[in-house]
């Protein structure tokens, strides 16, 4: 009992060996065992899923590319008042750097606080948003499973059970 048959006829052993029962080993393959395995262990499968603790430990280059603002409108106003030809305005992307109060001590320009050096930096006026990128590489595979059945030659095998 116990035994395995393997024959490549279909026919249960029962039919040649009567009084015996056996049970048919279906979908398996035979593994002898090492000095210290037990017999009549199973395990396996037919196809493997590979993980990516499976993959190799390699890093994937992505194409270098750039990131730009696009086009931009970039805008402000400066504003002569008087007869002295001051900038009594700047707006957008001007910038004041020195005032003066032209008009004091009887100069006959009006008063007020006017800037006799003023910038220019494009982006004070510019509020368009930050690009950012999230590379990928293209999918490696999509996912099917792995067939590791090994090369094979195909039988009919029989557990005896009495």
């Amino acid at each position: 009992m116990r035994d395995i048959y393997i024959t490549t006829k279909a026919e249960n052993p029962s039919t040649v060996w009567l009084g015996t029962t056996w049970e048919k080993i279906e979908g398996r393959f035979l593994l002898g065992t090492s000095s210290s395995q037990a017999s009549k262990l199973t395990g396996g499968s037919m196809n493997k899923n590979i993980s990516q603790a499976n993959l190799p430990n390699v890093k994937l280059s992505v194409n270098s590319f750039s990131l730009s603002r696009g086009t931009m409108n970039i805008t402000g106003k400066s504003t002569y008042s008087g007869g002295n030809a001051v900038i009594s305005t700047l707006t957008g992307a001007f910038k004041g750097l020195k005032e003066v109060d032209w008009g004091a001590g009887g100069q006959s320009a009006p008063r007020g606080p006017f800037f006799a050096d003023y910038d220019f930096e494009a982006s004070r006026s510019w509020t368009g948003t930050t690009n950012s990128a999230s590379p990928q590489t293209n999918s490696l595979g999509s996912g099917q499973a792995l067939d590791i059945t090994p090369s094979f030659y195909t039988t009919h095998m029989w557990l005896r059970t009495s």
